[in-house]
Parts: C-alpha cells; sequence; structure tokens
C-alpha cells in the first residue's frame, strides 16, 4: 500500500494547488498496455489555454531515478503533454539536477515527506471496491474495466472518446433508477463520469473560444455527430467503402442522414454559450470532489448549479428528471 499511498498524497497535494488530478490511468496503444501513469494533471491556465502534466511516482528503497526521468520523458512526447515530473524518494542533488537538464520536475524525497500523512477523501482503490461487488459479479467486472477505460479517454481527449462517454453515462442514469442496490455506487460514477466529461469539453471548447456563438454551436454539434472526424472525414471513409464494396451510393446518403439525424441541440445550444463554458473546469473539479466524497450526498441534495449540469445531460439522453432525483 505503501506506493498507493504516496500518490494519493500526491494527488490531493496537487488538488490542493488547484489542478483536477487523476490516479492510475492505463496507456493503451492499439489494444496493448503500454504503461500507467500515476497522476495525470489538468489546468485551465486562461482562457485559451491549458496545461497537461504527467507524474511519475516511485516510492522504493531502490527508485531507479534516473531511468524514471528518461522514461517519463519519453512518455511525455508520446502523450503530447505540456510537462513532466518524477516523484522519488531519492534525495540527492544530483537527481534534481539531471531531471532540470532533461526539462523534468523532480519531486524528491525531502519534499514527499512534506506532504500530509492523512488522506481527506476516499482513495481510488476504496472507490472501485464500492461497485466492484465480487468478482461472480459480471457488473461489477464490467464496471471496473469501464472505470479504467474512462479515465484512459483522457489521454487522448477528442470528440469520439467524449461520445463514449456521453453513450456509457445514459446507462449509468438507467442504472441509476433501476437498482436501488447499487444507488451510491452508481450515482458515484456518474458524478465521476461528468466530470471526464466536462474536462473533455473544457479541453475542446478552449479552441473554439474565438468564434461566433452559432460557430461555435455548429462546430460542437459536428463533433457530437460525427466524432473526431468532423463530416468531411466521415463522408471520405464513406467514399472508400462504397467504391471498394461497390454499394449503391444511395447507401453512402442513408448513413449521412442517421449521422445527422442525431439530435445533439440541447448539448450544443447549452455548452455554446460562454458564461456556461467558463465555468466548466471548475464544475468537473466540485464533481469529481462529489465523486470520492468519504460523506456520499445524493443528486437531490448536490449545489443547484451542478443538478442543472445533470439536468442537461438527462435531457439529452430522455431521462426523466423526476425519476433520477
Amino acid at each position: 500500500m505503501k506506493g498507493e499511498l504516496m500518490e494519493e498524497r500526491l494527488r490531493q497535494y496537487f488538488r490542493n494547488k488547484g489542478f483536477y488530478v487523476v490516479r492510475g490511468i492505463k496507456f493503451i496503444y492499439d489494444s496493448f498496455d503500454i504503461t500507467d501513469v500515476d497522476l495525470w494533471l489538468y489546468n485551465k491556465t486562461s482562457d485559451i489555454t491549458r496545461e497537461r502534466i504527467i507524474v511519475d511516482i516511485k516510492n522504493k528503497k531502490t527508485p531507479q531515478a534516473i531511468e524514471r526521468i528518461f522514461w517519463t520523458r519519453g512518455l511525455l512526447t508520446a502523450l503530447r503533454v505540456n510537462s513532466c515530473m518524477v516523484a522519488t524518494s531519492e534525495k540527492r542533488e544530483s537527481i534534481r539536477n539531471f531531471g532540470k537538464l532533461n526539462g523534468v520536475t523532480v519531486l524528491d524525497g525531502n519534499f514527499l515527506n512534506t506532504l500530509p500523512l492523512t488522506i481527506d477523501r476516499l482513495t481510488d482503490e476504496e472507490f472501485v471496491n464500492l461497485f466492484a461487488i465480487n468478482e461472480a459479479d459480471q457488473l461489477s467486472v464490467e464496471w471496473v474495466k469501464r472505470y479504467e477505460l474512462f479515465k484512459t479517454n483522457l489521454l487522448a481527449i477528442d470528440f469520439s472518446n467524449l461520445n463514449r462517454l456521453l453513450t456509457d453515462l445514459k446507462e449509468l442514469f438507467e442504472q441509476s433508477i433501476v437498482n436501488p442496490l447499487r444507488k451510491e455506487s452508481t450515482n458515484r460514477f456518474i458524478y465521476c463520469t461528468v466530470s471526464y466529461i466536462l474536462i473533455c469539453f473544457d479541453f475542446l471548447l478552449k479552441d473554439l473560444l474565438t468564434l461566433e456563438e452559432i460557430d461555435r454551436k455548429n462546430r460542437i454539434s459536428e463533433g457530437l455527430k460525427f466524432g473526431n472526424l468532423g463530416r468531411s472525414g466521415i463522408e471520405r471513409t464513406l467514399d472508400v467503402a462504397i467504391r471498394i464494396s461497390k454499394q449503391s451510393m444511395n447507401v453512402r446518403s442513408n448513413f449521412l442522414k442517421l449521422y445527422e439525424s442525431l439530435s445533439v441541440d440541447i448539448l450544443s445550444e447549452f455548452f455554446s454559450k460562454q458564461n456556461n463554458s467558463d465555468k466548466i473546469f471548475e464544475q468537473a473539479i466540485k464533481f469529481d470532489a462529489l465523486a470520492y466524497s468519504k460523506q456520499f450526498l445524493a443528486p437531490s441534495k448536490i449545489d443547484p448549479e451542478l443538478k442543472g449540469i445533470l439536468s442537461v445531460f438527462l435531457d439529452y439522453h430522455g431521462v426523466e428528471r423526476n425519476s433520477f432525483f
């Protein structure tokens, strides 16, 4: 537990500094588990800029700090984040200097020893245990897998990954309504998932800030309907598929109509308004706090502003508000 506790202590430290923090994200490439990102930090540094930082944590007797600096620097490149840190029990000044020379911030043993020992909220392990009832329960196994996958989506934020999160959120809403035995764990999972969704929106909307509201709405609508490829990308994909399969062009037209028919106005309307998008980073942090709070708060009792966010997603998925709250 020693390594996990240090990760939680650092998570708490960065949360208290205003970061949105996720622990233990699996980096997957082409179905291969490459490594785990111990901490992923996200911050809104200005209206048009965001900061993403990865932290590698090794709290061992032989932490191999030099190797971790090389490894983490390479991971920074692979994930295209802004900066990286290595937290190590090493206390030698030469380690910090080597990290600085290679663009890696080193949090050494002297710093780690100043961190509080107590954690003020649920750990990642405690959170998972709330909905992982037993290994024989297929739903428990599935939820643990989804939780890990949801976190992985944050390593490559785009509209396609956002849409996956939105799709799974509907099932969580439905589970909360029909399965009272899992109500607390499901609602905590909903809070967590909504926080991820809001972080995705926050990251994507920063590039649309200079557009007029109607143009922002159209861009959001396109992303929610067509994913990361956009309409033009989907059209090119369909053109290739039609040529290979020698299908009628009517097939292409029908597919495009299917995409266009998706009703996304509720979300595109809401998030295109700047007075709404300005708040979503702070709201993501609040939903994250609700998810991991030691004292559970039911959706009906949370802050009205956050209830409003849940209501937007409930309306989007056609779920009755009264049934959920």
